[in-house]
């Protein structure tokens, strides 16, 4: 018998008025955020500035490629345009918060439509307010938010295409994801590789779900087209012999990355070893002017060589970006924000709003987990008359997988890459375990060691990289210094420069 960790009678209460309860939570999601930027003083930092600067660029009439480097600056041209009309770039800021909203939004549904409770996608939209860094990234003049939605979207009408038995259904469905998948190529292309990963599954499910396992391949053939042509059209415009930085990739699968599979060098140390490196390169192929493709090639080769060299320290590092992923390194951009804004320097405070939220998900995902409550789900979704709802848990899983491996393990590590994996994934699945909770199973000895031996690796790593934060005098001293200029500074309460 389940018993619920949410009391039945808030559960009833929930699913009897699930509509208002919901567009109520996005709209309290909405306010939150306005709030955070609200209270926003920094702005012009980290790649985020490029952004900016390229707003003075189009305003000044000068040309603007939508791409440039590894640059995609199709938001600058937004941001550009509202300011235009409305004559504020709040107006792109509010646009951000209402897209982070809608996201949860968007995910109740998905999380209704695979769980069949209301009560699940309540939770899920709940949590979603609780998780701090998600919050605050409404306030970065930034893709993720944005990028968050249209993939919430790309994945709901994917589920609508693999269920309907209605072909009118199927053919909108099909054709609204293609705008939206052609549409994040002008912000990430982070979905290049969706097609075949689609195919994939279709592969893997075609002999228990022969008509939906049809429709994927048929979705797949329609995205690769539709990306073969984005490619060949010129509408993305480059400078001429643009060359895409090798950079993501050579950090994630080297030992220059900071500490371990960071995006920069961090330490003197690492960056002398590669200048080093890359000299001795250049001296073998009497190269004087190094270009990034020469770059490329060099990193390359060293990508190579560890891989290759050095297969344990390459797995381990692999390993080490999976448990910072999910770690307690507070989310920087965040960080900065709340430090210099609402928090107001209190630095402790900042980091544990941050991070708490992150570890009780994740604590919380590993002790509620319950492959019972997958089968039931499918189980159910017959009953319902969703004949294809194991091929729909099957959809999710498919995405998520795609998502872990491009946030973990395909480039390098970066804390914020691990929004859409807890926003889309991790904490919709959490609502459905915190919902569908069954104390019999839960307190099944050999699941709960299992479980338990789990969360002790977890608590292993959250320890070691909280020692390592707190001892590390050379790396975070420096940053916290800079961000604490900010608050002294003389014109702090016009920080930001786009209420005045």
């Amino acid at each position: 018998m389940t018993t619920r960790i949410i009391p039945s009678a808030l559960a009833n209460a929930l699913s009897s008025r699930p509509t208002s309860v919901v567009y109520g939570l996005v709209l309290l999601n909405f306010t939150l955020r306005v709030l955070i930027f609200w209270s926003s003083r920094l702005f012009w930092f980290s790649d985020y500035e490029i952004y900016l600067r390229a707003l003075g660029n189009i305003a000044a009439g000068n040309r603007q490629y939508l791409l440039e480097g590894n640059y995609l600056f199709l938001i600058s041209y937004i941001g550009h345009y509202l300011s235009e009309v409305t004559g504020s770039l709040n107006s792109f800021f509010l646009l951000n918060c209402a897209a982070g909203a809608l996201t949860s939004l968007v995910i109740y549904h998905i999380t209704l439509r695979v769980s069949g409770i209301p009560a699940a996608g309540i939770m899920a939209v709940i949590i979603h307010i609780l998780y701090t860094e998600y919050m605050v990234f409404s306030s970065v003049f930034y893709t993720p938010v944005i990028m968050l939605l249209l993939v919430s979207l790309i994945i709901l009408f994917t589920l609508r295409m693999a269920e309907t038995d209605k072909r009118y259904e199927v053919f909108l469905s099909s054709l609204l994801i293609l705008v939206l998948f052609l549409l994040t190529f002008f912000f990430k292309p982070e979905l290049r590789y969706l097609a075949p990963a689609l195919i994939v599954l279709s592969v893997l499910s075609f002999r228990r779900f022969r008509t939906g396992a049809l429709r994927l391949a048929m979705l797949a053939i329609l995205l690769f087209t539709g990306q073969l042509v984005l490619n060949v059209s010129g509408i993305i415009s480059a400078p001429e012999g643009n060359v895409i930085s090798n950079s993501f990739v050579f950090f994630g699968h080297t030992g220059y990355g900071g500490s371990g599979g960071e995006g920069s060098f961090i330490y003197d140390e690492n960056r002398e070893r590669y200048e080093e490196a890359f000299e001795l390169f250049c001296d073998k192929r009497g190269i004087t002017n190094p270009t990034t493709a020469d770059y490329n090639e060099f990193q390359r080769l060293e990508i190579i060589s560890f891989v290759t060299g050095q297969p344990v320290k390459w797995v381990a590092l692999q390993f080490r970006k999976l448990f910072r992923t999910f770690g307690i390194m507070p989310e920087s951009t965040s960080f900065r924000i709340l430090y210099t804004g609402a928090l107001q320097g209190r630095e402790w405070l900042t980091a544990a709003v941050i991070v708490i939220p992150v570890v009780a998900v994740v604590t919380l995902f590993i002790l509620l987990f319950s492959a019972e409550t997958l089968r039931r789900l499918h189980l159910s979704a017959r009953e319902r008359g969703q004949h294809t709802g194991a091929l729909s848990l099957r959809v999710i899983l498919m995405f998520f997988l795609y998502y872990l491996v491009a946030a973990v393990f395909y480039g390098h590590y970066q804390e914020r890459y691990r929004l859409t994996l807890m926003v889309l994934f991790i904490i919709p699945t959490l609502a459905i375990f915190v919902s569908n909770f069954d104390r019999s199973i839960f307190y099944k000895t050999g699941r709960l060691f299992i479980k338990g031996v789990v969360l002790l690796i977890f608590l292993t790593a959250w320890g070691t990289q909280a020692y390592k934060l707190i001892t590390d005098t050379e790396r975070f001293p420096d940053e916290i210094r800079n961000l604490e200029q900010i608050n002294q500074s003389p014109d702090h309460g016009t920080w930001n420069p786009f209420r005045n």
